[in-house]
Protein backbone atom coordinates (compact mmCIF):
# COMPACT_ATOMS: atom_id res chain seq x y z
CA UNK A 1 0.00 0.00 0.00
CA UNK A 2 1.21 3.44 -0.89
CA UNK A 3 2.11 6.18 1.43
CA UNK A 4 -0.69 8.76 1.84
CA UNK A 5 0.13 12.07 0.04
CA UNK A 6 0.18 15.36 2.97
CA UNK A 7 -1.32 17.76 0.53
CA UNK A 8 -4.21 15.57 -0.30
CA UNK A 9 -4.45 14.84 3.62
CA UNK A 10 -4.89 18.21 4.45
CA UNK A 11 -7.37 19.23 1.70
CA UNK A 12 -9.16 15.73 2.98
CA UNK A 13 -9.22 17.43 6.54
CA UNK A 14 -10.34 20.83 5.21
CA UNK A 15 -13.56 19.36 3.54
CA UNK A 16 -14.45 17.35 6.62
CA UNK A 17 -14.54 20.34 8.92
CA UNK A 18 -18.18 21.21 6.84
CA UNK A 19 -19.42 18.86 8.76
CA UNK A 20 -18.94 20.30 11.93
CA UNK A 21 -20.68 23.39 13.58
CA UNK A 22 -23.01 25.94 10.75
CA UNK A 23 -21.59 24.47 7.87
CA UNK A 24 -19.62 26.70 6.98
CA UNK A 25 -15.60 27.50 6.99
CA UNK A 26 -13.37 30.89 7.68
CA UNK A 27 -10.01 30.47 7.24
CA UNK A 28 -8.56 31.60 10.46
CA UNK A 29 -10.55 28.42 11.84
CA UNK A 30 -9.10 26.19 9.54
CA UNK A 31 -5.49 27.94 10.64
CA UNK A 32 -6.21 27.55 13.65
CA UNK A 33 -7.56 23.65 13.67
CA UNK A 34 -4.56 22.67 12.27
CA UNK A 35 -1.54 24.69 12.72
CA UNK A 36 -1.06 25.81 9.12
CA UNK A 37 0.64 28.69 7.73
CA UNK A 38 -2.23 31.79 6.43
CA UNK A 39 -0.57 30.90 3.14
CA UNK A 40 -0.87 27.27 3.09
CA UNK A 41 -4.47 27.19 3.69
CA UNK A 42 -5.34 30.28 1.29
CA UNK A 43 -3.75 27.69 -0.99
CA UNK A 44 -5.52 24.55 0.24
CA UNK A 45 -9.01 26.73 0.03
CA UNK A 46 -8.38 28.43 -3.28
CA UNK A 47 -7.49 25.33 -5.22
CA UNK A 48 -10.50 23.74 -3.44
CA UNK A 49 -12.53 26.32 -4.69
CA UNK A 50 -10.92 25.97 -8.35
CA UNK A 51 -13.10 22.66 -8.70
CA UNK A 52 -16.04 23.74 -6.68
CA UNK A 53 -15.59 21.79 -3.40
CA UNK A 54 -15.83 24.47 -1.24
CA UNK A 55 -17.21 28.13 -2.27
CA UNK A 56 -17.10 31.65 -1.06
CA UNK A 57 -19.91 32.95 1.04
CA UNK A 58 -21.34 35.73 -0.85
CA UNK A 59 -21.02 38.75 0.98
CA UNK A 60 -18.36 37.44 3.82
CA UNK A 61 -14.86 37.45 2.44
CA UNK A 62 -12.72 34.95 3.85
CA UNK A 63 -15.53 32.29 4.25
CA UNK A 64 -16.61 29.06 2.61
CA UNK A 65 -19.42 26.79 2.28
CA UNK A 66 -19.24 23.44 0.19
CA UNK A 67 -20.02 23.61 -3.31
CA UNK A 68 -21.80 21.74 -5.93
CA UNK A 69 -19.19 19.33 -6.58
CA UNK A 70 -19.37 18.00 -2.72
CA UNK A 71 -22.53 17.35 -3.32
CA UNK A 72 -22.68 15.65 -7.05
CA UNK A 73 -20.10 13.12 -4.97
CA UNK A 74 -22.46 12.98 -2.16
CA UNK A 75 -25.11 12.29 -4.57
CA UNK A 76 -23.04 9.38 -6.81
CA UNK A 77 -22.44 7.37 -3.14
CA UNK A 78 -26.04 7.69 -2.20
CA UNK A 79 -27.14 6.15 -5.45
CA UNK A 80 -24.40 3.09 -5.66
CA UNK A 81 -25.28 2.64 -1.50
CA UNK A 82 -26.69 -0.65 -0.74
CA UNK A 83 -28.25 -0.91 2.63
CA UNK A 84 -28.48 -4.60 2.60
CA UNK A 85 -24.37 -4.85 1.67
CA UNK A 86 -23.68 -2.58 4.50
CA UNK A 87 -25.48 -3.18 7.36
CA UNK A 88 -24.76 -7.41 6.58
CA UNK A 89 -21.07 -6.02 6.50
CA UNK A 90 -21.46 -4.29 10.34
CA UNK A 91 -23.58 -6.45 11.75
CA UNK A 92 -20.93 -9.48 10.93
CA UNK A 93 -17.95 -7.19 12.77
CA UNK A 94 -20.17 -6.91 15.62
CA UNK A 95 -21.27 -10.29 16.11
CA UNK A 96 -17.17 -11.34 15.83
CA UNK A 97 -16.52 -8.75 18.63
CA UNK A 98 -19.65 -9.94 21.10
CA UNK A 99 -20.20 -13.58 19.88
CA UNK A 100 -23.33 -13.38 19.78
CA UNK A 101 -26.95 -13.17 17.35
CA UNK A 102 -27.01 -9.71 15.48
CA UNK A 103 -29.53 -8.10 13.36
CA UNK A 104 -30.22 -5.33 11.29
CA UNK A 105 -34.50 -5.05 11.24
CA UNK A 106 -34.84 -2.14 7.92
CA UNK A 107 -37.77 0.24 8.48
CA UNK A 108 -40.36 -0.05 5.18
CA UNK A 109 -43.28 1.24 6.34
CA UNK A 110 -43.15 5.00 8.71
CA UNK A 111 -46.73 4.27 10.28
CA UNK A 112 -45.03 5.20 13.93
CA UNK A 113 -45.18 8.42 15.47
CA UNK A 114 -41.52 8.10 16.77
CA UNK A 115 -38.33 7.07 15.33
CA UNK A 116 -37.61 5.20 18.82
CA UNK A 117 -40.53 3.29 18.43
CA UNK A 118 -38.82 0.75 15.69
CA UNK A 119 -36.36 -0.34 18.59
CA UNK A 120 -38.41 -0.89 21.02
CA UNK A 121 -40.41 -4.12 20.49
CA UNK A 122 -41.47 -4.85 23.76
CA UNK A 123 -44.07 -3.17 25.36
CA UNK A 124 -47.06 -5.14 24.39
CA UNK A 125 -47.75 -5.44 28.18
CA UNK A 126 -47.69 -2.14 29.37
CA UNK A 127 -50.73 0.78 29.51
CA UNK A 128 -50.11 4.19 27.04
CA UNK A 129 -48.81 5.97 29.95
CA UNK A 130 -45.91 3.44 30.62
CA UNK A 131 -45.29 3.22 26.67
CA UNK A 132 -44.90 6.71 26.86
CA UNK A 133 -42.29 6.69 29.51
CA UNK A 134 -40.34 4.17 28.12
CA UNK A 135 -39.92 5.39 24.67
CA UNK A 136 -38.66 9.12 26.46
CA UNK A 137 -36.25 6.43 27.97
CA UNK A 138 -35.14 4.85 24.65
CA UNK A 139 -35.11 8.24 22.98
CA UNK A 140 -32.46 9.39 26.04
CA UNK A 141 -30.60 6.51 26.76
CA UNK A 142 -30.12 5.79 22.37
CA UNK A 143 -30.99 2.11 22.78
CA UNK A 144 -34.03 0.22 23.72
CA UNK A 145 -33.82 -3.40 26.02
CA UNK A 146 -35.97 -6.13 26.09
CA UNK A 147 -36.10 -8.17 28.90
CA UNK A 148 -37.00 -12.17 28.32
CA UNK A 149 -40.51 -10.57 26.55
CA UNK A 150 -40.36 -11.99 23.11
CA UNK A 151 -38.52 -15.05 24.45
CA UNK A 152 -38.37 -16.21 27.86
CA UNK A 153 -34.70 -17.70 26.86
CA UNK A 154 -33.49 -14.50 25.50
CA UNK A 155 -32.80 -10.95 25.70
CA UNK A 156 -31.70 -8.37 23.54
CA UNK A 157 -30.77 -4.72 22.73
CA UNK A 158 -31.48 -2.66 19.88
CA UNK A 159 -30.03 1.31 18.62
CA UNK A 160 -31.49 3.08 16.17
CA UNK A 161 -29.40 3.26 12.71
CA UNK A 162 -30.03 6.58 11.05
CA UNK A 163 -29.53 7.83 7.11
CA UNK A 164 -27.87 11.03 6.20
CA UNK A 165 -30.94 13.64 7.13
CA UNK A 166 -30.97 11.97 10.78
CA UNK A 167 -33.99 10.17 10.45
CA UNK A 168 -34.02 6.36 11.50
CA UNK A 169 -33.96 4.01 8.86
CA UNK A 170 -33.13 0.77 10.93
CA UNK A 171 -32.26 -0.81 14.03
CA UNK A 172 -29.19 -2.77 15.05
CA UNK A 173 -29.99 -6.07 17.73
CA UNK A 174 -27.78 -7.91 20.10
CA UNK A 175 -29.54 -10.81 21.02
CA UNK A 176 -28.36 -13.11 24.28
CA UNK A 177 -29.12 -16.05 25.60
CA UNK A 178 -30.29 -15.79 29.53
CA UNK A 179 -27.54 -18.50 30.23
CA UNK A 180 -25.19 -15.51 29.13
CA UNK A 181 -27.22 -12.34 30.15
CA UNK A 182 -26.43 -10.47 33.63
CA UNK A 183 -28.58 -7.21 33.96
CA UNK A 184 -25.24 -5.47 35.76
CA UNK A 185 -23.81 -6.59 32.95
CA UNK A 186 -26.36 -4.94 30.39
CA UNK A 187 -24.22 -1.96 29.26
CA UNK A 188 -21.95 -3.92 27.43
CA UNK A 189 -24.22 -5.51 24.57
CA UNK A 190 -25.80 -2.17 24.75
CA UNK A 191 -22.88 0.05 24.17
CA UNK A 192 -21.70 -2.39 21.12
CA UNK A 193 -25.39 -1.94 19.97
CA UNK A 194 -24.90 1.65 19.95
CA UNK A 195 -21.58 1.82 18.55
CA UNK A 196 -22.71 -0.36 15.61
CA UNK A 197 -25.61 1.49 14.92
CA UNK A 198 -23.20 4.68 15.05
CA UNK A 199 -20.99 3.20 12.36
CA UNK A 200 -23.92 1.65 10.07
CA UNK A 201 -25.70 5.48 10.46
CA UNK A 202 -21.93 6.81 9.40
CA UNK A 203 -21.95 4.84 6.30
CA UNK A 204 -25.19 5.88 5.57
CA UNK A 205 -24.11 9.51 5.84
CA UNK A 206 -24.92 10.73 9.28
CA UNK A 207 -22.57 12.03 11.45
CA UNK A 208 -21.13 12.30 14.78
CA UNK A 209 -23.76 15.28 16.69
CA UNK A 210 -26.64 15.18 13.86
CA UNK A 211 -29.90 14.60 15.17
Amino acid sequence: MGRPVPAVTRALDVLELFHHGDGTLFAPEVTRKFQLPRTTVHELLTTLAARSCPVPVADQPGRHCPGVRTYQLGSRYAEQLDLAAEDRQVAREVAGTCGETVQVAILDDTDTDTDTDIVCVAEADTDEDELRTVLASVRERGVAVERRESDPDVSCVAAPVRDRTGSVVAALSISVPMIRWAEEREEEPASLAVGGADALSGRLGHHEGQQ
